[in-house]
């Protein structure tokens, strides 16, 4: 007598069926690490941005207005519209649907709003947008306004980078670009930040520019200044002959650009754009790199703008200790780089100490003059210095005690400091 057993083979059967039935019903849709696009990150378009665009129908308002935020992006994709105030304080956040065209629009009560200027956020789960507005913000009246340009010279298609100062905070500012024919290009408001200074990066050399002697103007209530610059076209650039006699008008103001020569170097925000570290962007020559505060982006200007932007808050005074370990072993050798940016000051060196948990100095660097200069000098340099430990400086360290310690650094009116275990 023979017993065939068919559970086992229905039951296999069954869970087969079940799996598949599981498996069908579930859901898979692409999941993406998040990849913010920005100055000097280029997502290559992975992953494809969930929002594009973020508006407000003007640059700057009064209280009695409703700014009309506009933001554009994938169908049907839901965010958040985030306002922050001018300490970038949050104050108001509201969810939003974009519509089955692409687009949502939000208009906001502004009459409890102090003046100043804000920043509009939306952000879904793998973008983020941002742009500004202002509130209550006058013109500068008879107060100076001072314009640069990032180069003295530009050929067709490059981005032009403009600062400037109204030597007064939250001020509205009108920029223009006219070319030799006296023609505007483009005109775009902005406005100055806590400091007194304002930038903008919304302007572009067209490719089927003249050549000739551009202007930028920027305008606020009865000040203005104009800036003078040329632009060549490629073919004139490298031609030797015409680099060494340039041809510019008579009464060109040279000012803010006394060697005014032809530029070869991509611009700072173009090469920035590429990928290129801030610290390693190219300036023509007789310009100085300075990188900006608030975003850490790049910028070429001429040495006395450098010093003025670095003493206004605009560009960035940073003190920094790079390669400094969380735990070390009694007696292991401690070393570690200082880097710095800002300006130049005088005859100076990092001082480095080394602290106790009880504040005691356990260990200070030797004095060295390896900034040294024979004689002051006018305007301040803009530098990006590094110093090493072991250079003069009488490292590396050694301790022979475990215990919490601390290293402190300091190099003009900047210190930084970092604590570290030894175990």
């Amino acid at each position: 007598m023979s017993v065939q057993y068919e559970y086992p083979m229905k039951t296999l059967h069954f869970l087969i069926i079940g799996l598949v039935v599981i498996f069908s019903g579930i859901s898979f849709s692409n999941v993406y690490a998040p990849c913010i696009e920005g100055l000097g990150i280029n997502c290559n378009g992975y992953p494809p941005p969930a929002l594009t665009q973020i508006n407000t129908d003007k640059l700057s308002y009064e209280i009695s207005d409703k700014p009309v935020i506009t933001v554009i992006g994938v169908p049907n994709t839901s965010a958040q519209l985030e306002i922050d105030d001018p300490s970038s304080n949050f104050i108001f956040t509201h969810d939003i649907n974009l519509s089955s065209n692409g687009t949502a629009i939000y208009i906001l009560d502004i009459s409890s709003y102090k003046p100043g200027v804000y920043s509009a956020t939306a952000t879904s789960s793998i973008s983020k947008i941002t742009t500004s507005f202002s509130i209550g913000i006058i013109s500068s009246g008879g107060i100076p306004v001072e314009v640069f340009t990032d180069k003295n010279s530009y050929i067709p298609g490059d981005n032009v980078t403009i600062l400037g100062t109204c030597h007064h905070p939250n001020t509205l500012i009108q920029l223009s670009l006219t070319d030799p024919n006296g023609i505007s290009v483009k005109s775009v408001q902005t406005f100055s930040n806590k400091t007194g200074y304002f930038s903008s990066s919304n302007f572009t050399i067209p490719t089927n520019a003249i050549n000739g002697t551009w202007q930028v103007h920027a305008t606020s209530g009865i000040a203005h200044a104009t800036l003078n610059f040329l632009v060549i076209s490629q073919n004139l650039r490298q031609n030797p002959s015409v680099q060494s006699v340039p041809v510019m008008e008579e009464n060109m103001t040279l000012s803010r650009h006394p060697a005014h020569v032809f530029s070869m170097q991509d611009s700072p925000l173009k090469q920035f754009k590429s990928g290129i570290a801030a610290n390693n962007i190219k300036c023509d020559n007789g310009l100085s790199l300075v990188i900006k505060a608030e975003d850490n982006s790049p910028a070429c200007v001429k040495p006395d703008t450098a010093q003025k932007l670095t003493e206004g808050g605009w560009a960035l005074t940073r003190l920094t200790i790079n390669g400094l370990k969380e735990i070390y072993g009694v007696g292991e050798k401690i070393d570690f780089m200082i880097d710095f940016q800002g300006l130049l000051h005088y005859c100076d060196y990092p001082h480095v100490l080394v602290l106790d948990s009880n504040q005691n100095i356990v260990w200070k660097s030797q004095d060295v003059n390896s900034m040294c200069v024979s004689a002051p000098f006018s305007p301040l340099p803009y530098v990006n210095q590094n110093f090493d430990l072991n250079s003069g400086y009488g490292g590396p360290i050694m301790i022979n005690k475990a215990g919490n310690y601390t290293v402190k650094v300091s190099l003009y009116s900047s210190s930084v400091e970092k604590g570290f275990i030894v175990k």
